[in-house]
């Protein structure tokens, strides 16, 4: 379970980082 906590902390952060590139290019 400690694996798929990692994964998904990872996935978050990358949804985090991409809706900020996001956001930056868009406005």
């Amino acid at each position: 379970m400690e694996t798929l906590a990692k994964v998904l902390l990872v996935l978050c952060g990358m949804f985090m980082i991409i809706g900020l590139i996001y956001l930056i290019f868009f406005v």
